[in-house]
């Protein structure tokens, strides 16, 4: 009985082995297939890929990375990271991901090759990360590397375009304004003055129902040169370029109050006219122009604080209101048939500019939009 309870015994732990056995040889092979598939990624992707150990010491690159670098693949092996690149300034960042274990990202980076200077600037997304032992800390790096240079001058030619856009059409605004003021509105003022010096001169020696008919023209005429002053005004402010930005924003300001007695309008002002750059000043009357048309058009508030200042960092102008308010990522989203193109006007004129913008709205509570640019900025 016992003899057969061995047997039994036996049988049973060799199932136990064989299974094991199957179920290791099961493990090895997708363990064989998962690194047969790595290794293919490694090698046939068009990211540059570099292993390095935790003193930044390549211990191996893929074929993308020799191509780009443009040295032999044996080449790489053994050699220091910032040995091979000495223009490289990220040491620091390397040592921070060995420390912690946390993965690093950067976007659209600049580098420049000391070995090949005919390069030029080339621009880089770059993500490095930890290879954690089994048991605690780092014990290698990859470093993962996409080319985005033509994306960047790409970027770069349309904000050129851009700006030349957006150059010619304030320059024809200022042809279109200068005509009107030069050409309608002088045409309309003489038309003005010669109806009535005609009137003075033929006072009681025509009659009454004639005179009338006269008189009644001059107020249609007179509408039509106030018209032509706001079309110009819109256009181009003649006193922005005559007494500069500052007197521009007084007198916007006054303008929208008497249009929008409502509205009472809180002003901050601690910036010197000559110390904006005189590409500035449209741009930031614009931004100025269209954030307060969207205030009278939209917000529904009855207060308005404007600040306009500068500091050693920047060029701000800030706007902010107590009106409805609204939800900004919605009111911005492509998918909105409503977009707000203002705001998103605003916003490409001071990018272009090299400036930053920002907009905060509560609903309910109002909105706050911001414009600033470095002090030496220019178009």
């Amino acid at each position: 009985m016992q003899k057969k309870r061995t047997y039994e015994e036996l049988e049973k732990r060799v199932r136990e082995l064989e299974k094991e056995g199957a179920e290791r040889k099961s493990i090895e092979e997708a363990l064989r297939n998962t690194n047969e598939l790595l290794e293919k990624v490694f090698s046939t992707t068009h990211m540059l890929i570099a292993y390095m150990d935790t003193d930044f010491n390549l211990i191996r690159v893929n074929h993308a990375y020799t191509v780009a670098d443009g040295r032999d693949p044996g080449f790489f092996a053994g050699k220091n990271h910032f040995e091979l690149y000495p223009n490289e300034d990220n040491r620091s960042i390397f040592s921070r991901v060995v420390e912690k274990g946390e993965p690093y990202t950067a976007y659209a980076k600049p580098f420049e090759y000391a070995e090949y200077p005919e390069r030029g600037i080339t621009y880089w997304d770059w993500t490095l990360q930890p290879v954690k032992k089994a048991t605690s800390g780092v014990e290698g790096l990859v470093l993962g590397l996409v080319n985005v240079t033509r994306r960047i001058k790409a970027e770069g030619a349309l904000r050129e375009s851009q700006k030349h856009f957006m150059t010619a059409q304030e320059n024809e605004k200022k042809r279109v304004a200068q005509e009107l003021h030069d050409s309608i509105g002088q045409s309309l003022t003489a038309i003005k003055f010669g109806l009535e010096n005609s009137l003075d001169e033929k006072a009681g020696r025509t009659a009454e129902a004639q005179v009338e008919s006269l008189m009644a023209v001059i107020p249609l005429v007179q509408q039509a040169i106030e018209e032509v002053r706001r079309i110009h005004t819109e256009l181009r402010p003649s006193m922005l370029d005559d007494l500069g930005i500052l007197a521009t924003i007084n007198w916007f300001c006054r303008e929208f109050q008497m249009i929008y007695s409502d509205i009472r309008i809180e002003k901050h002002v601690a910036v010197q006219k000559n110390e904006v750059p005189e590409p500035l000043k449209m741009v930031i009357f614009r931004v100025l122009q269209e954030a307060m048309n969207n205030i009278a058009k939209h917000s529904n508030a009855d207060f308005v604080r404007l600040c306009f200042k500068k500091t050693d960092d920047a060029i701000a102008l800030t706007v902010e209101d107590n009106g409805r308010g609204f939800d900004p990522e919605k009111a911005l989203s492509l998918k909105n048939p409503k977009k707000r193109f203002g705001i998103t006007s605003m916003k490409e004129r001071t990018e272009l500019t090299g400036g930053s913008f920002a907009i905060k709205s509560i609903p309910g509570v109002g909105t706050a939009i911001s414009a600033s640019w470095p002090p030496d900025s220019s178009i």
